[in-house]
């Protein structure tokens, strides 16, 4: 590849290709090698999560209605690598309200002991009204697992009554080599 640059900027003719590790390239146009693999499975996003080592695909859709507590689920299981993932996320809210708990959030939860968690894509009720607000995110990621078993979390809400929300959580992730 090198070479065909080399040949195509003209800094070097047809013949043999020599010195070429001396070429100095530009920030700009250094190559990204991104292999894609295919997409081996569709991953059911109930229960404990299995380690993934391939391409992946998985979603959930719900609805809460009425008093609802908060949960937590453990939805993806990454094993050591480079990682290439695609998050959407869309939310409707029939309510206002500012606390933390009323918040849709997807976290990532770092081994071996999960104790930090660093929400990356979050949804909360807007002041609009108390009009449905509905809310789309799509959220694109590169991460490089250092250690099997990163986790991605999913938050959905406690809700008070006459409160409802719905929800659509869509992850296509790449494995990279």
């Amino acid at each position: 590849m090198l070479a065909r640059w080399a040949l195509a900027t003209g800094r070097q003719s047809g013949e043999e290709i020599r010195g070429i590790s001396e070429i100095d390239l530009p920030a700009s146009l250094v190559p990204t090698f991104g292999p894609r693999v295919p997409i081996v499975t569709d991953i059911n996003s109930g229960g404990a999560p299995d380690l993934l080592r391939d391409s992946f695909y998985t979603s959930s859709v719900g609805v809460l209605a009425g008093v609802v507590a908060f949960a937590d689920t453990e939805f993806i299981a990454l094993a050591k690598g480079d990682w290439e993932l695609l998050f959407t996320l869309t939310t409707c809210f029939n309510y206002v309200n500012p606390f933390t708990l009323s918040r849709f959030h997807v976290s990532l939860l770092k081994p071996p002991l999960f104790g930090s968690q660093v929400p990356f894509l979050t949804h909360s009720p807007s002041a609009a009204g108390p009009s449905s607000t509905n809310q789309t995110s799509i959220l694109p990621m590169r991460f490089v697992a250092a250690l099997d078993d990163f986790r991605i979390r999913f938050h959905t809400p406690a809700l008070a009554g006459g409160q409802n929300v719905e929800w659509s959580l869509f992850c296509l992730a790449h494995r990279m080599g």
